[in-house]
């Protein structure tokens, strides 16, 4: 129980690091051709509380370098791709592809659903959007290139406790290695608030002489 670990007569407290829980993402759709990649990315709600989130471009360069903390390396190495098959890979992080990229409109994500209440109910109970999605028509019709817009990202659609994105990626000339992939940073921003326990823990900045 993390509320014994945080002192001598002090066991109302909590650690709040034992229930920081976040969307899971994963990748149910994508394809490529010689220059870009499209991907449809799943967001799904773990918690039992309502979530307010959207995706946009992120500033992560990278993992600091183990010797000189100051500075980073764009090489990600041994990166989990597949929990069931641990296939792990080598990716070189380009950021300048998502550099000014608009985030998406903000989306509400219902409390996780009971796994046990699914039951005998349809694999393909997706929105339309979803299920007719086709990454090769989406690569075909995107206005992603060398020449203009780097990458694209969108909320597709949003049903119960999940929402789905699409983003459209130019293909990096970084990934030289035949046995190294390419990555682009992207960033999770959720909305704390509503009478949640998580705004409890979020405080407004206090200026000098404030209190």
């Amino acid at each position: 129980d993390s509320s014994l670990r945080t002192g001598h007569a002090q066991w109302w407290k909590k650690d709040s690091s034992a229930v920081q829980v976040l969307p899971r993402v994963r990748v149910t759709k994508h394809a490529s051709d010689d220059t870009k990649h499209a991907f449809l990315l799943k967001v799904s709600n773990p918690t039992l509380g309502k979530i307010r989130m959207r995706l946009a471009s992120s500033k992560y360069s990278g993992e600091p370098v183990w010797d000189e903390p100051s500075k980073t390396t764009s090489l990600l190495q041994n990166i989990l791709l597949d929990i069931f098959t641990d296939k792990h890979v080598d990716a070189e992080l380009t950021t300048d592809v998502v550099q000014g990229l608009t985030p998406t409109d903000i989306c509400e994500l219902e409390p996780a659903e009971d796994s046990f209440l699914e039951l005998g109910q349809s694999a393909n109970d997706v929105p339309e959007l979803v299920s007719m999605w086709d990454a090769t028509d989406v690569l075909s019709n995107s206005q992603v290139s060398s020449e203009g817009l780097k990458a694209s990202l969108k909320l597709l659609a949003t049903k119960n406790s999940s929402a789905w994105f699409e983003i459209v990626v130019l293909e990096s000339s970084k990934a030289k290695g035949v046995d190294t992939s390419s990555a682009v940073p992207l960033e999770m921003q959720i909305e704390v608030g509503n009478g949640s326990w998580e705004s409890s823990l979020v405080q407004p900045e206090l200026k000098d002489g404030s209190g």
